[in-house]
């Protein structure tokens, strides 16, 4: 890049020397006095680049957006500008698109993964976006076996409220362990093989039954100031990981789960029902549709 050689791992900070700063953060708001090292994905709208960093600042997945705006909230919203080669090649030579290809592609060139986002267009497919991905480490085999907590556990009425406060504990506050990545999971599940492939436009359901399972202890309850429901949530991409944003499966059906969660101030809800606000306004919490 600019004439710098990058390959995994690389650090934040050596890519920062030629990209600057990051625009923008998925699901948070830009701190330059942040620590990244939290599962962040740093974007860089104008150039057309993102980066997924994990622990110690480190770049775990490098992408860039090819064609027009990004499918997705966390896509940077324009195209990268710069020439881009695979093996020294342009595009259209090293990757190619048929039309049984769906929205994913993925090829390895030797230990390294590239994902493929294609446009939605049947008729004339075209690459959205590229991911680089370092390679997979050995992974504990009962990293997600169930555990059973020592506290009191809270007791959920509704499963999809539930989810919005594993979204919270989990994957923005890091209170939650392990971080739950379906790749990993389907890696190592030994009951059946799991296709993330074929079945990652539905609900994968040892998924579910997972976190259906999960005990979350009464004591994190009061982190709980804010529940932000967006189609682009971690949750709902381990439970679905190419769901489209475009059914209300994840709606919350129930609101009575709110009473375990005293610090709760503010809602962003996939809801369309004005009814369901007035109500929530009267527990004093602002909500407002997504």
């Amino acid at each position: 890049m600019n004439g710098q050689l990058f390959d995994f791992p690389f650090s934040l900070s050596e890519l920062k020397k030629i990209l600057g700063e990051p625009e923008r953060i998925f699901a948070g708001t830009l701190d330059n006095d942040r620590d990244f090292s939290k599962n962040d994905r740093l974007i860089w709208d104008s150039l057309g680049i993102s980066v997924l960093v994990k622990e110690h600042a480190i770049i775990e997945e490098f992408c860039i957006q090819i064609f027009e705006k990004g499918n997705y909230s966390h896509s940077p919203q324009r195209p990268i500008k710069g020439l881009v080669t695979i093996h020294a090649k342009k595009l259209d030579e090293s990757i190619k698109i048929t039309s049984e290809d769906y929205l994913f592609k993925e090829m390895k060139l030797n230990d390294i993964l590239i994902f493929i986002s294609l446009t939605k267009d049947e008729s004339n497919k075209q690459i959205a976006s590229i991911s680089k991905a370092a390679p997979k480490v050995k992974i504990e085999s009962d990293k997600y076996g169930f555990k059973a907590i020592d506290g009191e556990k809270i007791e959920f009425v509704d499963f999809n409220f539930k989810l919005a406060i594993i979204e919270e504990l989990m994957y923005s506050k890091e209170l939650l362990k392990p971080k739950f990545d379906v790749f990993e999971f389907a890696k190592i599940y030994d009951k059946r093989e799991i296709d993330t492939d074929e079945e990652g436009y539905e609900p994968i359901p040892e998924v579910v039954a997972y976190f259906e399972k999960l005990e979350i202890d009464r004591k994190f309850a009061e982190q709980i100031t804010e529940i932000y429901m967006d189609g682009g949530n971690e949750i709902y991409m381990n439970i679905i990981p190419y769901w489209d944003g475009e059914d209300n499966g994840f709606d919350i059906q129930s609101y009575e789960d709110i009473k375990h969660f005293p610090n709760l101030k503010k809602m962003t809800l996939f809801c369309t029902d004005e009814k369901v606000y007035e109500e929530l306004k009267a527990k004093g919490i602002h909500a407002k549709p997504l």
